[in-house]
C-alpha cells in the first residue's frame, strides 16, 4: 500500500471510533503525526513533529513503505475498537510482504516503530473521552437544552464536551485562541446576528437561497472525511506531490483540524451562550425588543429531520 492507500485505509478504520467524530479526528491525528515523523525522519526535509533525529539516527535507506506502514498500524491497534486490529494486522502484514527483506526493510520498520511510540506516549493521558461537566444556566443567553427540562438523567452528558479540555497536537493550550465572545444581548450586533440567524437558518426560510442550502449541506459532510478525501484524491495528484511531501500534507489537514475542535468546544464552553434555537425560541426574555421570538422556530439541521 501506497500512502495515499493508508491514508484512506486510517480514515476507514478510525470512523468507528466514537461517541463522536472527534473520536475519529484525534485518530487521524495521531496516525498521520506519526507517519510524516517516521517519512521525514528517513527524508529529513522538514522539521520533525515528535522524533529527535539526533538520538534516532535514522538512515537514509531505510524503506518509506515500510516506515509508513509500521507508524500506521502501530497507532491504529491502540485506538481502534478490538475487532478491528485483525484487519489492520492483515494491512500492515500485507505491505511488509511487498518489501523485500534486508536492510531498507528492517529500517523503515525500526523508524516507523518509533515514531508511532513517540506519538503514543505523546497522548498519554491527553484527555480523551475524559468527564467534563458544564453548567447548564437558565437566565438569557445561558446555554440550556431547548426544551426544558432536559430528558436525559444527566443533562450534562454531551458526548463532545471531552474536547474541550483535550491536550492539543500543535497549539499551546485548548485556550490559546480564545474568542471574545458572543455579542451583548442587548446590542445591535447581536440583534443583527439573530435577525439574520432566523431568517436564512429556519428549516422553512423563505429568504435562503438554493446556493445557500447546497452550502449549508455540504458543509454538514464529515469533516475529516472531506479533508482528507480532498488532500488524497485532488491535491496530491493535481500537485504531484511525492510520499514526503504527501506525509507532511495529511500529517498538518488532521493534525490541524483536531486543535481547530479543541479550540472550538474549549470557546463553547468558556462562553456557554445560548444556540440559536433556545435563543430565538426565548428572544422575549432577552431584554432586547428588537429581537421577535418565534416558540416555533426550528434550524434547518433540526435534529427530529435527521437521518
Amino acid at each position: 500500500m501506497r500512502i495515499g492507500e493508508w491514508n484512506a485505509f486510517a480514515q476507514a478504520q478510525t470512523i468507528p471510533i466514537r461517541p463522536t467524530a472527534h473520536g475519529e479526528s484525534r485518530g487521524m491525528a495521531m496516525v498521520e503525526g506519526a507517519v510524516y515523523d517516521a517519512v521525514n525522519a528517513l527524508q529529513p526535509d522538514h522539521r520533525p513533529y515528535l522524533l529527535d533525529l539526533r538520538t534516532l539516527h535514522a538512515q537514509p535507506f531505510g524503506s518509506q513503505a515500510a516506515a509508513i506502514a509500521t507508524a500506521a498500524h502501530d497507532v491504529l491497534v491502540t485506538i481502534v475498537p478490538s475487532g478491528q486490529v485483525g484487519a489492520v494486522h492483515a494491512q500492515r502484514d500485507a505491505t511488509l510482504a511487498g518489501i523485500a527483506d534486508g536492510p531498507s526493510k528492517t529500517e523503515g520498520i525500526r523508524v516507523g516503530a518509533a515514531a508511532a511510540a513517540a506519538m503514543i506516549d505523546f497522548r498519554l493521558n491527553d484527555g480523551y473521552l475524559a468527564a467534563f461537566p458544564f453548567d447548564i444556566g437558565s437566565d438569557p443567553g445561558d446555554w440550556r437544552p431547548v426544551d426544558w427540562p432536559f430528558t436525559l438523567p444527566d443533562p450534562r452528558a454531551d458526548p463532545d464536551a471531552w474536547v474541550a479540555n483535550e491536550k492539543p497536537f500543535l497549539i499551546e493550550s485548548p485556550s490559546q485562541f480564545r474568542s471574545k465572545g458572543p455579542n451583548a444581548l442587548k446590542s445591535r450586533a447581536y440583534e443583527k446576528d439573530f435577525d439574520e440567524v432566523k431568517s436564512l437558518g429556519a428549516i422553512d426560510s423563505t429568504t435562503r437561497t438554493a446556493d445557500q442550502t447546497a452550502a449549508a449541506v455540504f458543509w454538514q459532510f464529515p469533516p475529516i472525511a472531506l479533508w482528507n478525501q480532498l488532500a488524497r484524491d485532488q491535491l496530491s495528484p493535481r500537485f504531484g506531490l511525492d510520499t514526503a511531501d504527501q506525509a507532511r500534507l495529511y500529517a498538518i489537514v488532521n493534525l490541524a483540524a483536531a486543535d481547530a475542535a479543541i479550540s472550538c468546544w474549549n470557546d463553547k464552553y468558556y462562553w456557554g451562550f445560548w444556540r440559536p434555537r433556545a435563543a430565538i425560541r426565548e428572544a422575549g426574555t432577552d431584554g432586547n425588543p428588537a429581537t421577535v421570538p418565534d416558540p416555533n422556530w426550528e434550524s434547518l439541521f433540526a435534529p427530529a429531520t435527521q437521518t
